[in-house]
């Protein structure tokens, strides 16, 4: 997985644990990016079923998709704290 889908996925994360659900909108206002972008990357992400996203409604992460959310979490919150 790339470094940008790594991101959406746990942009998408901490969204849906902090509102319980999240839009596009919602997500690109997150992460400055545009909902073309957002698209693009959520298209990625169900290809790969880690998000389930009905056209104009609200993204889900699946489990596969939370699990995956919760290592990429880890990893970047490890790598955060190297650095310090």
């Amino acid at each position: 997985m790339t470094q940008s889908l790594e991101d959406y996925l746990e942009a998408i994360s901490h969204l849906v644990e902090k509102e319980r659900v999240t839009r596009v909108k919602d997500i690109a206002e997150s992460m400055k990016v545009s909902r073309p972008s957002v698209h693009i990357a959520l298209h990625e992400l169900a290809d790969r079923g880690l998000v389930i996203h009905e056209h104009y409604g609200y993204i889900e992460l699946t489990e596969k998709g939370e699990e995956t959310a919760a290592e990429i979490i880890r990893k970047h919150n490890k790598i955060g704290r190297a650095h310090v």
